[in-house]
């Protein structure tokens, strides 16, 4: 999948792609591997957003479980974004994470984070 780091790429249009190839290698031998450049933005963006799909995980959880396994994971601004405006699609109905990435980019902390969904 050609898909460019920049924050103003739109990589929603490769997740349907990227779903269904990652459903045929799971089927066929349950094995594969996502990378990209340096395996921290487009992949993780790619994994979060087939966990949400796949599992029915929210954008936090997804997230949280992908950098247990893999800590150095950082989707760019851009995509932390779109990560949190398909949550919107797939959970139209429930509490969204209570993402506040603007406010983590400022402080440059965003690497650091971890997300939590809103407690009410």
């Amino acid at each position: 999948i050609k898909a460019r780091d920049k924050k103003r790429f739109n990589i929603r249009n490769c997740f349907g792609m990227a779903f269904d190839f990652i459903d045929d290698a799971w089927n066929t031998n349950g094995r594969l591997l996502v990378n990209c450049k340096r395996g921290k933005s487009r992949s993780a963006t790619i994994v979060i957003a087939y966990l949400m799909y796949k599992f029915g995980m929210s954008f936090s959880d997804a997230f949280n479980y992908l950098r247990q396994l893999r800590p150095q994971i950082r989707p760019n601004s851009g995509f932390m974004q779109q990560l949190w405006l398909f949550e919107k699609e797939l959970r139209p109905n429930q509490n969204q994470s209570d993402l506040i990435i603007f406010e983590l980019q400022k402080k440059k902390t965003l690497d650091k984070t971890f997300f939590f969904n809103k407690k009410n």
